[in-house]
């Protein structure tokens, strides 16, 4: 281990008014192995804050008409309440921050700019949201003003004929463009420190105009630009093989290698190519992650949309299967 990297870390979190346990927790981390049981608390919490979504977006496992149902898919939930949130947070004050998405859009829950408040104000952790970009104009001053640290906007698309065939949402792509925009330049003009990004899902039809995608970023002015690959359902039109990138997909993989995103203006996080060899294993959120829903099941990711009813993590809280999980046990 780099003792010169460790200690910066904990010197960073310092220097962001972390409170003290918090930065011994994240020590802890860092000087442990990757074992069944962990000795120190989740870094990051991700909170599901609703189900419910004024899309219904043709890939969305949760919201879509053309995805049925399969063993991993969501299953609803009630929106998370301020009584839960506050309990969760409470019990995890140790995490440095904490994620307020969801399998809906969180700026429908009424608790949402609460939980933020709290999070940032009472608990010193760094807050993230999550928003189709739909939202009334009237709320971009909340957003602004509510303490949040980023939000990341699913745009999914460089122009409305691409957002349109990814998601079958008819005339949604100027509101979204729109809205950005202003949210950008009212932030700039209040001088507010919001990290600002937008999302887009890359497929096998669309990885090509990945930098058309990069100059609207540029244009709006946003800072971040995340490309994800698709998530795959096992249902025709939505299958790993027929929409995902793959390290099969050698010319796709040649594309994004060629990439020059060094020079646009913001912060480019490429899509995972996915190895479907399945040896090689890249995710370790569930070394640093707790997912929490409405109804107070568990699981290790915060972004996968899971059955999190189902998840190994909620089963063994549940049934107390060892002491250290015991005193995990909040609900």
């Amino acid at each position: 281990m780099n003792v010169g990297y460790l200690f910066k870390d904990i010197s960073k979190s310092v220097s962001g008014k972390h409170t003290v346990g918090q930065c011994i927790n994240l020590l802890k981390y860092k000087l442990s192995k990757k074992t069944i049981i962990l000795n120190y608390d989740p870094l990051s919490l991700s909170i599901a804050a609703t189900d419910r979504c004024n899309f219904q977006c043709y890939m969305c496992q949760t919201h879509s008409k053309n995805i049925g149902d399969f063993p991993f898919k969501h299953k609803p939930c009630k929106d998370m309440d301020f009584d839960l949130f506050k309990k969760i947070i409470d019990k995890f004050r140790n995490a440095t921050s904490v994620s307020i998405v969801g399998t809906g859009e969180p700026l429908l829950n009424k608790d949402l700019f609460r939980m933020i408040k709290y999070a940032k104000n009472v608990r010193k952790m760094k807050v993230t949201t999550v928003s189709n970009g739909s939202f009334d104009l009237h709320l971009i001053d909340k957003i602004l003003t509510s303490g949040l640290d980023s939000i990341s906007i699913s745009l999914n698309g460089h122009n409305s004929n691409e957002f349109e065939r990814m998601t079958k949402m008819d005339k949604k792509f100027e509101v979204i463009v729109n809205n950005i925009k202003l949210l950008v330049e009212r932030r700039n003009m209040l001088k507010i420190n919001l990290n600002i990004s937008c999302s887009f899902i890359v497929d096998q039809i669309n990885y090509k105009n990945i930098p058309d995608m990069l100059k609207i970023s540029t244009k709006l002015g946003i800072d971040h630009a995340n490309f994800g690959n698709f998530l795959p359902s096992p249902f025709p039109g939505f299958t790993l093989e027929e929409r995902c990138l793959t390290n099969n997909n050698k010319e796709a993989i040649n594309f994004l290698s060629q990439l020059n995103i060094s020079k646009y203006p913001l912060i480019v996080r490429l899509p995972q190519v996915l190895d479907i060899s399945g040896k090689w294993r890249l995710c370790e959120s569930h070394f640093t992650t707790l997912r929490v829903d409405g109804d107070g099941n568990i699981g290790g990711c915060g972004t996968m949309l899971l059955n999190l009813k189902a998840h190994i993590f909620n089963r063994v809280i549940r049934l107390k299967l060892c002491e250290k999980f015991q005193k995990l046990l909040i609900f």
